[in-house]
């Protein structure tokens, strides 16, 4: 769609060059000049925008699972507080776990390992393998990098606490 409205926008644009041209207010080197600037930024335009089989491609990469590719493991509404919550699952290495999270507040949502879990229990710096910030909504997909044990991890954003809706899957 995009690709056809940019070779109408250029199309017209070279067509009223040459108009003004053929109507003397324009001279005509000037308005060649312009024509050919128009055909050239929509020449590039065009080069940069997605063909359609890309487009394709990319939308299907970013479609979610299937119910029959995934398992639910848990459906849980929780309150999250100054203390924070969380949860943990046994994943093996390269095991997928989605999560679909509602909150009625913005929330960070980490994922952990089990050292840093720690750190975050004590109240120290922590690192992460997965952070999303403020969120209201989201779905998260955690591919584990290695087998173990792991944690999601809900925190208040701001000041206020939170109720959120997650729902857990294994994914294949």
């Amino acid at each position: 769609m995009f690709r056809k409205a940019t070779v109408i926008i250029g199309v017209i644009g070279i067509l009223i060059c040459i108009g003004l041209a053929v109507l003397a207010i324009l001279p005509w080197q000037i308005a060649s000049i312009i024509a050919a600037s128009i055909g050239a930024i929509a020449g590039i335009i065009q080069n940069y925008l997605p063909k359609e089989k890309e487009a394709k491609k990319i939308g299907k990469a970013m479609e979610v699972p299937k119910e029959e590719e995934r398992k639910l493991i848990s459906k849980d509404t929780v309150y999250v507080g100054a203390h924070g919550q969380s949860f943990s699952f046994e994943l093996d290495n390269e095991e997928r776990l989605e999560a679909e999270i509602t909150s009625t507040e913005p929330i960070d949502v980490y994922i952990l390992d089990r050292r840093n879990y720690r750190k975050w229990l004590d109240k120290k710096p922590f690192g992460y393998h997965c952070f999303t910030e403020a969120i209201l909504e989201t779905c998260i997909d955690f591919s584990a990098p290695k087998k173990g044990t792991w944690y999601m991890v809900f925190e208040m954003y701001g000041r206020k606490a939170a109720q959120v809706k997650v729902e857990h899957y294994l994914a294949r």
